[in-house]
């Protein structure tokens, strides 16, 4: 008795009656052919700089911290991770506030603001901290972008320097298929 296949399958194969095991490890499958991005990391960009940044002032400057990436599509979304380290100075007894921020093409993306106290004495006082953050950007650009970040202190009888004395930052952009 003959059988008679029906389905809409290529070639007479019923459509999801093929599994994984009848797939042979070396058979290669077209990326085209695959549904969904899966939100594979389609590059990575790594920055740093140890080169030392002061800032005394209450207006934002920069830290000398910076990488570009060209996106590869306008859905990818760019994974920012940054760590910058940074040491508080000041001589007078007050709470200081360094407030680090992210920039994609010179527009703040998120602010984050770190507090040190300081005891009341004479002689200079340091602390050292880390700026540490992570953010999610959706550019919608397949235009070479840049992130950068900036700082600056509360109060401007205090200084804050990032990568004081030759510490070093890092910033980090994967690109995310979108």
């Amino acid at each position: 008795m003959a059988t008679t296949i029906t389905g809409s399958g290529v070639d007479n194969i019923i459509d999801g009656t093929i599994t994984n095991a009848d797939i042979n490890a070396s058979a290669g499958i077209a990326g085209s052919k695959v549904d969904g991005s899966f939100g594979k990391v389609l590059q990575v960009v790594h920055g740093t700089t140890s080169i030392q940044a002061g800032n005394g002032g209450t207006s934002y400057t920069s830290t000398g911290l910076s990488a570009s990436i060209t996106p590869l599509s306008t859905s990818s979304k760019i994974l920012v991770s940054v760590n910058q380290y940074f040491t508080f100075r000041t001589t007078t007894n007050a709470e200081r506030k360094a407030t680090y921020r992210l920039l994609r093409d010179g527009s703040q993306l998120v602010a984050n603001t770190y507090n040190s106290w300081h005891a009341n004495n004479s002689s200079e006082t340091r602390v050292g901290m880390v700026a540490s953050f992570n953010y999610l950007s959706t550019p919608n650009t397949t235009s070479s972008t840049i992130y950068s970040t900036e700082h600056k202190i509360n109060n401007s009888a205090a200084d804050v320097y990032a990568q004081h004395d030759g510490t070093t930052s890092d910033i980090t952009l994967l690109e995310i298929a979108g």
